[in-house]
C-alpha cells in the first residue's frame, strides 16, 4: 500500500524485501491514505511515479513481478478523486423521472428538473398506450394535449451529484479516464509492460454508484444500433407497462449492460492488449443472481476480459454462484 500521506523510500524498500521473504510471487500497488492539500504526495503526480519507480527496481533486485493496479483504492474510475474535480461533466449519471397524472382530454404542463433532459412519455394508465412526446419541450417544460382517457405524464432527465466514477457507459469518457490512468503509467514504465508488468487489475466497478446508471447518448447509440428510439418503452423502468414490460425492461438494461461491457471492460482490454498487456480485474459483487442493478451481465463482461478473475472474501465453505460463472 502506498500511504501518500506519509510514503517515503525506506518503507517501500523493506515492504517489499519482506514479502520477497515469505516468498510472494509478485505484488500490486494501492494507493492509499488522504493527505491534506499541501502536503503528502498526490495521486499520479512525478513524485508519485518517481517512489513507483523505486517499487520496480526493488521488484526487479527481488525478482518479484508486478500487476499494475489501474486507480485510487476502489472502486476504478474515480482517478483518486480527479475525475470528479477536474471533468464533473464526465462523471456517472442517474436517470430519473418527474410525473403528473392527468384526465384528459386536457392540457399539460411538466416542469422539467434541472440536469439533462433525456425524454417525456405519456401512458394511458388503463390501455397502456405509450407516446413520445419527447419533441414538446419548450424551455424548461413540456407542454402536451393529453387525449380523453386516465393519463401518466412523464419527463425524463439525468441527474449528477451522487457517484465519484467516470461514466462507464460513454465512450468519450473512458478516452478521458485512460488518458488520466493507463495512459500515465505507460509513458512511465512502458519499457517495463509485457517484462515486470505483464497484467492489470480493476477493483470493484459497478453501476448501483449511481442509481440507475444512465449516460446522455443512450438513446442515439441505441437507435445507431437497433434502428429505433427505444423512448417510449422508458415508464417500464418505474411502472408494469402491460403486455409489453418485460420486453422492454429486457431492451433497455440489456442494451445498458452491454454499453458497460463494451465502453469500460472492452475499451481497457483492448487498450492493454495493444500496450502488451493482459486485462483483469473484479467487479462489485460479482455473486447475486440478478446482476443487472451491479454490472449488467457477467457473460457480457467475460466476453472481452482477457483474464477472467473474482474477488470474494467472506468464510471458508461459503457457496458462490459467481465462481462458476467467472470460471
Amino acid at each position: 500500500n502506498f500511504n501518500l500521506t506519509n510514503l517515503n523510500e525506506k518503507d517501500i524498500v523493506s515492504g517489499i524485501e519482506e514479502m520477497a521473504k515469505l516468498n510472494y510471487g509478485g505484488f500490486f500497488i494501492e494507493a492509499g491514505g488522504r493527505p491534506q492539500p499541501g502536503q503528502g504526495i498526490a495521486f499520479l503526480s512525478d513524485e508519485y511515479f518517481k517512489f513507483y519507480r523505486v517499487a520496480i527496481e526493488q521488484a526487479k533486485k527481488q525478482g518479484l513481478e508486478m500487476i499494475l493496479y489501474d486507480d485510487y483504492a476502489f472502486p476504478t474510475g474515480t482517478v483518486g478523486g480527479q475525475m470528479l474535480a477536474q471533468h464533473p461533466d464526465l462523471v456517472a449519471k442517474s436517470l430519473d423521472m418527474a410525473e403528473k397524472d392527468v384526465a384528459g382530454p386536457a392540457s399539460v404542463e411538466l416542469a422539467i428538473p434541472q440536469g439533462i433532459y433525456i425524454g417525456a412519455v405519456m401512458m394511458n394508465r388503463d390501455t397502456f398506450e405509450l407516446v413520445d412526446i419527447s419533441d414538446k419541450k419548450v424551455q424548461d417544460h413540456v407542454t402536451s394535449q393529453v387525449p380523453k382517457g386516465n393519463w401518466k405524464v412523464m419527463v425524463f432527465y439525468l441527474l449528477g451529484g451522487r457517484a465519484r466514477v467516470v461514466d462507464y457507459l460513454d465512450e468519450s469518457a473512458m478516452t478521458t479516464f485512460i488518458s488520466m490512468t493507463y495512459e500515465k503509467y505507460q509513458q512511465n514504465f512502458g519499457n517495463e509492460f509485457g517484462k515486470l508488468i505483464t497484467q492489470t487489475f480493476y477493483d470493484e466497478p459497478s453501476m448501483h454508484h449511481a442509481d440507475r446508471m444512465w449516460t446522455p447518448l443512450f438513446n442515439a447509440n441505441f437507435q445507431k444500433r437497433y434502428g429505433y428510439s427505444p423512448m417510449k418503452y422508458y415508464p417500464a423502468l418505474w411502472y408494469d407497462i402491460g403486455p409489453q414490460t418485460a420486453a422492454a425492461r429486457n431492451a433497455l438494461f440489456g442494451f445498458r449492460a452491454q454499453l458497460f461491457a463494451e465502453n469500460f471492460i472492452k475499451r481497457l482490454n483492448d487498450w492493454c492488449a495493444a500496450h502488451h498487456l493482459e486485462f483483469g480485474g473484479h467487479l462489485d459483487q460479482e455473486e447475486p443472481l440478478n446482476p443487472t442493478p451491479l454490472n449488467g451481465d457477467l457473460m457480457k463482461v467475460f466476453e472481452y476480459q482477457t483474464l477472467p478473475t473474482v474477488d470474494d472474501i467472506w468464510w471458508y465453505g461459503r457457496s458462490n454462484p459467481s465462481y462458476k460463472i467467472v470460471t
